[in-house]
């Protein structure tokens, strides 16, 4: 994949959610970047409203790889459309009955989705809603993968390192 695959397929996915006026917010690992975190990138994932995601099946027909259906692991339960365009994973999350596994309390809980509370960020060269860091955070510890953990904590330092500048 060539470097500038994730910005090209952010590009061109998020023009086509425009174009239909689909809200959404980027979320998952991108999130993290844009927050601080210093994990390489693997997929692109995206919030959208499920009851949505039909609307660009057509423009986003070739490209398709699973979905939009339900998809369930140990750590997941939601639907998805889940799309490589030009090498690059593209997964869109439903918004409204996606569920995570809560490894520290074990059970299974309706994950946050607040697209109102997104909020506008430089991501790979173009503004766009990225999920609140305190949703992003609070999603992330419940999952308690060890790889999440560092992530929070790269994040973590970088907005006191902030808070510290501001004062």
């Amino acid at each position: 994949m060539n470097k500038q695959a994730p910005r090209e397929a952010l590009q061109w996915i998020t023009d086509i959610l425009l174009q239909h006026k689909i809200p959404f917010q980027i979320t998952g690992g991108l999130a993290g970047i844009v927050y601080g975190s210093g994990r390489s990138l693997n997929d692109i994932d995206i919030d959208v409203p499920e009851d949505r995601m039909q609307e660009i099946v057509s423009d986003v027909k070739k490209y398709i790889e699973f979905g939009p259906e339900r998809y369930k692991d140990e750590n997941w339960d939601l639907m998805v459309l889940t799309l490589n365009y030009k090498g690059q994973s593209i997964d869109l999350g439903g918004t409204d009955t996606t569920k995570t596994f809560d490894k520290n309390h074990k059970q299974w809980f309706l994950a946050p989705c607040n697209l109102s509370s997104a909020q506008i960020h430089d991501v790979l060269g173009t503004p766009l809603p990225v999920v609140h860091p305190k949703d992003y955070i609070i999603y992330k510890r419940s999952l308690n993968r060890t790889i999440h953990g560092e992530a929070i904590d790269q994040i973590d330092a970088v907005a006191a390192e902030n808070f510290l500048r501001s004062q």
